[in-house]
C-alpha cells in the first residue's frame, strides 16, 4: 500500500440497538429508522466541514481537518438522533435508537480515499468504549481544542488500546446542557479508596463492571446498561463512571438519585456528582425506603 501521510481527525459513529430494532419492528420500518439516523449523521458531518469516508453496517467513519469541528459534529449527531421519534409497533413496543461516538486526531496515511494508521485505531477504540448517547475522545484532542470547547469535558482515565504499549487517557464530551450541574463530594477525595470493579445488585439479578468500562448507564431507556423499570426513574437517569481509581455517580434525572452509605444517612443528588467511597444503596426517583427501583453496590 502506498499513500500520503497527513494530520487528520478520525471519527466513528455507531448506531446502537439496531439488531433489536429489526427483531421487534420488521425490516421496512427498521430500515427507514436506520436510514433516518444515517441522514442525521451525514448532515452533522457535512455541516461541520467533515467528509464521510465510508459506512459499514451501522457505523459511519468520517474525517475532519479540525478537532474543534469533530466536537461540534459529534454534538450535532447526538442532538439530532435524540430528536428522532422512537420506532413503534402496533403491539405497543417502542425502540429508541441512539448513537455512540468516538474520535481522535493525529497522523495517518491516506490511500485511495481511505485512512490507515494509529489515529484510526485509537478513534475506533474510543468509539467502542462509548455507550449509547456518549462521546469519547482523548486528552490529546482535548489539548488541541479552543478554551470554549474544553468546559464540558470529563476525564475518564487511562484505557488500553490494542497495538499501543501505553494506555491512552480517555475524555468524555458532555454534550447535554450541564450548566446547572454542580459537584458534590460527600467526603474529601483522600478518603475514597481505590477500587477496580463495582458490583450492583437487587433481588432479581446482579451486574459486575470492571475497570475497563469507562461509564455505566442507568435508566428506563432499554439501551441502558442497567434498565430501571419504574416511571419515577428517568430514561437516562444516572451514570456511574470510573475516573482514575474512583467510581463517580452522576445524576441526570428529573426526580433525583438517593444514595445511602453504610452507617450513614441518605443523600439526595439533583444533577450532582458524588464519589462512591464505601458500599451502600442507590435508589432512583424516590428514597430507598419507598417501593421502587433500588440497587445495592459494593466494590471489587
Amino acid at each position: 500500500m502506498t499513500g500520503e501521510p497527513c494530520e487528520i481527525g478520525v471519527l466513528f459513529a455507531d448506531i446502537t440497538a439496531s439488531t433489536r430494532l429489526y427483531e421487534e419492528h420488521g425490516d421496512e420500518a427498521s430500515l427507514a429508522a436506520v436510514n433516518a439516523c444515517f441522514r442525521v449523521l451525514g448532515h452533522a458531518v457535512a455541516e461541520n466541514s467533515g467528509v464521510v469516508v465510508r459506512t459499514l453496517g451501522d457505523e459511519v467513519m468520517a474525517t475532519f481537518a479540525s478537532p474543534a469541528d469533530m466536537v461540534s459534529a459529534a454534538t450535532a449527531m447526538q442532538l439530532g438522533i435524540c430528536a428522532l421519534d422512537p420506532v413503534c409497533s402496533e403491539g405497543g413496543s417502542s425502540t429508541k435508537l441512539a448513537v455512540r461516538v468516538g474520535f481522535h486526531f493525529g497522523s495517518a496515511i491516506e490511500d485511495h480515499a481511505d485512512f490507515y494508521g494509529d489515529t484510526v485505531n485509537v478513534a475506533a477504540r474510543m468509539s467502542s468504549l462509548a455507550r449509547a448517547g456518549q462521546i469519547i475522545t482523548t486528552t490529546q484532542v482535548r489539548d488541541l481544542l479552543p478554551p470554549g470547547q474544553r468546559t464540558n469535558l470529563r476525564d475518564l482515565g487511562p484505557v488500553r488500546v490494542k497495538g499501543k504499549a501505553l494506555p491512552v487517557d480517555a475524555v468524555e464530551v458532555l454534550w447535554h446542557d450541564l450548566r446547572d450541574v454542580t459537584v458534590l463530594d460527600a467526603r474529601p477525595v483522600a478518603t475514597a479508596a481505590a477500587h477496580r470493579g463495582i458490583k450492583l445488585w437487587n433481588e432479581e439479578r446482579a451486574w459486575i463492571f470492571d475497570g475497563e468500562r469507562p461509564a455505566i448507564t442507568l435508566g428506563r431507556e432499554v439501551s441502558s446498561d442497567v434498565v430501571l423499570v419504574d416511571l419515577r426513574a428517568s430514561r437516562n437517569h444516572a451514570t456511574i463512571e470510573r475516573r482514575h481509581d474512583k467510581w463517580i455517580l452522576t445524576d441526570h434525572s428529573t426526580n433525583g438519585t438517593f444514595v445511602t452509605f453504610q452507617d450513614e444517612g441518605e443523600i439526595r443528588l439533583t444533577r450532582e456528582e458524588m464519589i462512591l467511597y464505601r458500599p451502600g444503596i442507590v435508589s432512583f426517583g424516590q428514597p430507598a425506603g419507598i417501593s421502587g427501583p433500588a440497587l445495592r453496590f459494593t466494590f471489587l
